[in-house]
This record gives C-alpha cells, sequence and structure tokens, in this order.
C-alpha cells in the first residue's frame, strides 16, 4: 500500500479514535453521495424533483438527468448541472429541487450523477393521469396490490408455489404474457414461468424463495438453450430472443457471490429490491420492451454504481 493510503487510514482511526494491530483490517464502504428525497412528485404534467448531495462535494461535479422511460421516445434528455442549481446547505449536505412541466403526461427516469458515477435512480409518473386499467382490475380484491406485494418481498417459507404465482401476476402487470408453466403438477420438471413479450422476446423464468445455488443456475441455463433449439427445429432460426430470468426475493447483500456468475451467463437475477421496483412500476401503463430493457441494463448500473467491479 502507498504511504499516502496508509496515512489516510491512520488519520481515519485517530479520526474516530479507533485501535488495531498489524494484522487489524479495515473495510470502507461508500455509500451513494446523492439520493431522492420525498418532495418528489409528478401531478398530471408538472414534476418537482428534490434530492440532495453530501456536504463538501463540488457542486459543478454533481448532475441530473431526465428521460423518457420509453426508449423509443426521441425526445431529448433533459440535464441540469449542480452550477445551476439553488442548494439549500444543512450540516451534513446540501438540498434542492428542480421543477419543469412535460409535454405529455408520460413516465420519466431520473438519474444523480456524481463525477460521471450514477448515484440514484428513480422512476416517476402521476398514476392518476396515467393508469394502468389491468391492475385497477387487481386491485378490486387486493387494494393497493398490499397482499400481492408481500408474498412477492416477504414470502413464508411455505409460500414458494404463491411466490412462482405472484410473479407470473406481476409480469401479466408489466404487460407481458405469462404462463406459470409448473403450476400444474404434471410439468413440475418444466421452468416455472414462460412468458412471451409484444416485441417477441421470450423470457425463461425461474423462481426460488431461497439464495440460488449453482444447480439453480444450471438448470435455468440449461432450459435456455434447449428453448433455443426448439426455435431453431421448428422455425429454421432463431431470430426471437430468449432471455433468462432468475427471481428471488432475498436482499442484494445476499446474492453477491450467485450475481457474478448469472452475469457471466447472461442471466437476469431480479432480487427483493428490484422486485419492489417493478411491483411500483405496475401503476403505470404496461411497457414490456421498457422492463426488458431497464432489467438488461442493471449489470451496467450496478458497475456505475459501484455495487459490482468492472472487472473481477
Amino acid at each position: 500500500m502507498h504511504d499516502k493510503g496508509i496515512d489516510g487510514i491512520e488519520e481515519l482511526m485517530r479520526i474516530y479514535d479507533l485501535r488495531g494491530s498489524d494484522e487489524t483490517t479495515l473495510d470502507i464502504v461508500a455509500s451513494p453521495v446523492a439520493a431522492f428525497n420525498s418532495h418528489s412528485t409528478v401531478r398530471g404534467r408538472h414534476v418537482v424533483v428534490g434530492f440532495s448531495l453530501a456536504q463538501d462535494l463540488e457542486r459543478e461535479s454533481f448532475n441530473i438527468a431526465v428521460r423518457n422511460a420509453d426508449t423509443n421516445a426521441r425526445d431529448v434528455p433533459r440535464t441540469l448541472n449542480g452550477r445551476d442549481i439553488v442548494w439549500t446547505e444543512h450540516s451534513d449536505c446540501g438540498s434542492a429541487r428542480w421543477e419543469f412541466d412535460l409535454p405529455q403526461n408520460e413516465v420519466i427516469d431520473c438519474r444523480l450523477v456524481y463525477a460521471g458515477c450514477v448515484q440514484a435512480e428513480q422512476r416517476f409518473a402521476d398514476p392518476h393521469s396515467l393508469p394502468n386499467p389491468l391492475r385497477m382490475i387487481v386491485e378490486l380484491v387486493d387494494p393497493g396490490c398490499a397482499r400481492l406485494d408481500k408474498i412477492l418481498t416477504a414470502p413464508a417459507k411455505r409460500q414458494s408455489e404463491d411466490f412462482e404465482t405472484g410473479i407470473a401476476w406481476l409480469l401479466q402487470l408489466l404487460g407481458f404474457t405469462a404462463i406459470h408453466v409448473s403450476g400444474l403438477s404434471n410439468m413440475t420438471d418444466e421452468p416455472d414461468i414462460l412468458v412471451a413479450s409484444p416485441s417477441g422476446a421470450v423470457l425463461i423464468v425461474e423462481c426460488t424463495i431461497g439464495v440460488p445455488d449453482d444447480d439453480k443456475l444450471t438448470m435455468l441455463i440449461s432450459r435456455t438453450v434447449r428453448m433455443r433449439e426448439l426455435q431453431q427445429s421448428q422455425n429454421g432460426t432463431t431470430s426471437s430472443e430468449v432471455i433468462p430470468l432468475l427471481v428471488t426475493p432475498r436482499s442484494r447483500d445476499e446474492l453477491v457471490g450467485i450475481r457474478a456468475k448469472a452475469d457471466k451467463h447472461g442471466i437476469i437475477l431480479l432480487c427483493r429490491a428490484e422486485i419492489t421496483d417493478a411491483v411500483e412500476r405496475t401503476q403505470f401503463p404496461p411497457d414490456a420492451a421498457a422492463v426488458i430493457q431497464h432489467w438488461k441494463q442493471l449489470g451496467l448500473v450496478r458497475i456505475m454504481t459501484g455495487e459490482q467491479p468492472l472487472v473481477g
């Protein structure tokens, strides 16, 4: 380690009155330096984005970017640099808000970026002006989708089949056509859920309420390869994209090891945080293509936020 690095660690230990020996290890975890706050809202076409940036950071290195969540939209993304923001200074951070009007009712994605690295990302829309008619039907029997959300994010040990069914519901609400294959007693050896998107993409979905192991990954890889081979034999082509998707209600911290293996094999791994985001997304008009695009970019977002290193 360089002398400056050693000096820096010694200074940290002095500041926090820490004691150690030659064999002491110190883990330093960097949290995001920018975050959205509860003042962020969309009412019709009027947008208010509230955010904060940690104290003593260069304001000109901060940017906020807003774009249409529809990846096919042609609007130019809006950006705002920290030097042009009127900040309210607090003891530990600076806070601000950005207000603007949209040309039409739409779903927008916002990113807070510092020094070129994404610190926070959030999707906003007014569910009253852009409702999801299918979710409105489900809410007749499950107001606010509260029971569905609980099954998807905190299932009991004996609710693995309910979790699979809930994921099939969620995919339907997001704009996909989902078939819960393993829900039939004589098809438990098949993929849990088969999914078709309006664009023609096919998703092979495996669900587990535990931490996925290597056997689960191997099985999903095998089923994905088999689906591609079936397409080739029936249609003479594999033009339809086949996407393996592994879903679990476990937290990000529990999935660090298995996520690296999933990324290596092109498997999209959704955890509790991504499931929660997807449930919130069901409030708005279904857009399966945008959902697939978002899930494909999760790996890049994890790299940019530092959750996952760029190289192993």
